[in-house]
């Protein structure tokens, strides 16, 4: 009998997948997801860490009110709350939040219910595809906020360390260009 109890029990805990060995290292918050899926149609695109986010409307400028898929998001300083963030609109940002991998179709720095419309996921690590504007852009540089030159996009930091466009503070910890289509536009990225 205790043979049979004990082949049961390994039979159940593969079923479960070996769960308590993949949940060894969850992190410390309920707002991370980690989409990895099959590793895409050709099975080897990296996971992308995401987090759920509110999109409060901040700055000046802005031709539209929604944020799309790919769009450079900051921290929103009015709400200051840790999950609302604002179109990245100035070069340099130091504010920098994520790169949004859903819609939100409105902005609303009022509405704090997770069911309206100006809530969305945004990518904090791994591979994406971001707006990145391709004059301000090379391969395998370091990522730059470059919401001044176009609106809610990425440039990239040259081989020794200067910005590809205009003076000023650039933090390094952003991640890489992957590719460069040669038009302005979504492209694939790795944040750190």
């Amino acid at each position: 009998m205790s043979k049979k109890l004990f082949l049961l029990l390994i039979a159940v805990f593969l079923l479960m997948g070996g769960l308590p060995l993949v949940y060894a290292e969850a992190p410390a918050s309920q707002n991370v997801e980690y989409l990895s899926g099959s590793g895409g149609s050709a099975g080897v695109t990296p996971f992308t860490e995401v987090v759920r986010v509110r999109y409060g409307l901040q700055g000046v400028g802005l031709s539209d009110a929604s944020l799309a898929s790919g769009d450079i998001v900051v921290w929103d300083s009015n709400s200051a709350d840790g999950i609302t963030v604002s179109a990245c609109i100035v070069d340099y940002a130091m504010s920098y939040a994520g790169v949004m991998v859903t819609t939100a179709a409105t902005a609303d720095s009022s509405t704090i219910n997770p069911g309206t419309k100006n809530w969305g996921y945004m990518a904090v690590r791994g591979y994406a595809l971001a707006k990145v504007d391709t004059s301000d852009a090379t391969v395998n540089g370091q990522l730059i906020t470059n919401g001044g030159t176009l609106i809610k996009s990425f440039g990239t930091v040259d081989s020794v360390g200067n910005p590809n466009v205009g003076n000023g503070l650039v933090s390094k910890d952003i991640g890489v260009l992957l590719s460069d289509t040669g038009t302005d536009g979504l492209m694939p990225v790795m944040l750190r």
